[in-house]
């Protein structure tokens, strides 16, 4: 998706360390209108690098999330502690991976 590649390197370029781990466990930042479009570039960039790099834990980590009741909301800490479930590691172990992945893709 080249569109959202694009707005996640514009975003990467002002992005807080804490990025990852702000996204995965709030909704706040999608709810907000001025950081939105960061948000979910961020994510597709978050999702596109899990499935490349760590597909049988994102599948894991989504049967996770599908067993889940619907329209039910976690708490932030429920939300990293399913992430660590699925990935040994929290959402910001992923960021400098990440950020070399997004830099190669054309």
């Amino acid at each position: 998706n080249k569109v959202r590649l694009g707005q996640f390197r514009d975003y990467a370029r002002r992005r807080e360390a804490d990025s990852l781990l702000s996204l995965v466990s709030s909704d706040a930042r999608f709810r907000q209108s001025n950081l939105a479009t960061d948000a979910y570039a961020e994510s597709w960039a978050l999702c596109y690098y899990l499935i490349k790099r760590h597909p049988e834990e994102f599948v894991d980590y989504l049967k996770l999330q599908q067993a889940k009741s619907p329209l039910g909301e976690d708490s932030p800490q429920q939300r990293l502690d399913d992430f660590r479930e699925s990935f040994g590691r929290p959402p910001q172990a992923f960021n400098a991976d990440l950020l070399k992945l997004m830099s190669r893709l054309r």
